[in-house]
């Protein structure tokens, strides 16, 4: 598997947490304001884990042989 279980759980948890912080527009960290546009980068950033671990250990691979 080119991808690990964990990165697809901290994906998951990152997109899912900024996507409920923009659905019910209560933008804060562990109690803390943060701006909005934090919430959208950090569902981004929950997408673009498993991809870019995908695509980094693909290229790894390739280089190998």
């Amino acid at each position: 598997m080119r991808v690990k279980t964990w990165e697809v759980f901290m994906g998951v948890v990152m997109t899912a947490h900024g996507i409920g912080m923009i659905v019910t527009k209560d933008f804060s960290f562990k109690g803390w304001p943060i701006p909005e546009w934090a919430a959208y980068a950090y569902a981004i950033v929950g997408l673009s884990i498993v991809p870019f671990a995908w695509l980094m250990r693909t290229q790894k691979q390739d280089s190998d042989d």
